[in-house]
């Protein structure tokens, strides 16, 4: 069974992942509460056919003994099913668990494979912003020597024309 979450920001919608977390483990619920819930179920058969073995012993003609049998054998039957169906639903539980586990895993490294490539990406942004603000505040300090320089300048071609 292939789930596909919504990719987000950082990865996969953590909603979405929690949501899908919580039905497995509702679902998982359910199977247990089933599985015990038939536990239960064969053990009043075994409990019922013991009594009925019990009733049985004092009363030994060949009737009642061929239905005991008849009825034993059936028990077993059930009994065997039983288990064998809560065996076999928990099989597939769990390998279903086992697999939405890894597809988690999976979408948890591609995840954090995003952010580190985001990451590198900030960092690479963010010398850039420093190499251009550095490179500002030089030009701009440069434009300020070349104003006091001019004025200097300025001044003194001004003090000559007053001298003249």
């Amino acid at each position: 069974m292939q789930i596909n979450f919504e990719k987000v920001k950082n990865g996969y919608s953590a909603d979405q992942v929690d949501k899908y977390v919580n039905t497995i483990s509702e679902a998982y619920t359910k199977l247990k509460e089933e599985y015990d819930r038939l536990q239960e179920e064969l053990n009043n058969c075994r409990i019922e056919l013991k009594a009925k073995e019990n009733l049985s012993s004092g009363y030994r003609d060949e009737k009642r003994e061929k239905a005991i049998s008849e009825a034993l054998i059936e028990a077993k039957i059930v009994a065997a099913n039983i288990v064998e169906q809560a065996k076999k639903a928990g099989g597939e539980m769990k390998e279903k668990i086992k697999e939405e586990t890894q597809m988690l895993v999976a979408a948890k490294s591609q995840a954090l494979a995003e952010l580190a490539k985001l990451r590198e990406v900030l960092d690479y942004a963010e010398t850039v912003t420093r190499k251009s603000t550095m490179q500002t505040d030089m030009a701009m300090q440069g434009d300020m020597d070349e104003s006091r320089n001019f004025s200097e300048n300025s001044r003194s071609i001004e003090q000559n024309i007053e001298q003249k």
